[in-house]
């Protein structure tokens, strides 16, 4: 995201070496529809419930001379990277604590309960920071894994009520990349969220 509060996204930039025997790549349509008349899409901060990320799924379809099509469905993580384009509605700040409100925690019949934070920066290559809230004072659990379901990392520890941030350093986990997972494993239930290692 631009400090503009909008980025205009391209079919091309996912094009992993699309061909066809007949087309040449350069006579190759790409697009984000099917009928080829979607080159781009511009994302605004509104594409960003929480100001901070958010994981949207988009078609890319290739198209050739004869009308022949095919797609492929993948994830386009938009963050608001500048930290300021976007209004920030998460609970924590930009330093990656802060108090998130009384009544983002209560559930249901006044049952309050863990939330797990989406980590910052993500995409992440050298390290990441992944918050969480607690209600009261617990044990919990902190996991990542890989797209198997293979535990690379875990932390437990015993924590108070309120916010907690922890640091995952590249060195912390195995020479991975791509999508992980990670959880937040309470008392009061398992909580998931998946995150992006680039190198």
């Amino acid at each position: 995201m631009s400090p503009s509060g909008e980025v205009e996204v391209w079919a091309t930039d996912f094009d992993a070496g699309s061909y066809d025997n007949c087309t040449t790549a350069d006579n190759l349509i790409l697009s984000f529809t099917e009928d080829g008349e979607t080159p781009s899409i511009t994302f605004t901060c509104a594409d960003i419930p929480d100001g901070r990320s958010q994981e949207i799924e988009v078609e890319i379809w290739v198209i050739d001379e004869s009308g022949n099509k095919d797609f492929c469905t993948t994830t386009l993580l938009l963050q608001d990277n500048t930290g300021n384009a976007c209004q920030d509605s998460s609970p924590l700040t930009d330093s990656g604590s802060g108090i998130a409100s009384p009544e983002q925690k209560v559930k249901g019949e006044g049952i309050r309960t863990p939330e797990l934070y989406q980590n910052t920066p993500n995409p992440f290559s050298g390290e990441t920071k992944i918050g969480f809230w607690l209600p009261e004072s617990m044990t919990a659990t902190l996991k990542v894994l890989d797209v198997t379901g293979k535990e690379l990392y875990r932390v437990t520890g015993s924590y108070s009520g309120g916010n907690h941030l922890i640091t995952l350093e590249s060195g912390s986990i195995p020479e991975v990349k791509g999508i992980l997972f990670y959880q937040l494993e309470t008392e009061q239930g398992v909580f998931n969220k998946r995150m992006v290692k680039v190198n």
